[in-house]
């Protein structure tokens, strides 16, 4: 699937991932769309790393 984000088309996957209970009701708790939420933190946590190596 291809979505846009931040003004970009980018390829998605669909993933099934287990979260713990607290850091789900928080990143629900904030409001809008939580998937997309976890996803900007992910991606910056990526971002700040990708060159860091393994």
């Amino acid at each position: 699937m291809t979505k846009k984000y931040d003004g970009e088309f980018r390829q998605t996957e669909l993933l099934t991932v287990r979260f713990d209970s607290e850091v789900l009701d928080w990143f629900i708790g904030q409001g809008g769309d939580y998937k997309a939420k976890i996803n900007e933190v992910l991606r910056s946590y990526y971002e700040a790393h990708k060159n860091k190596g393994s």
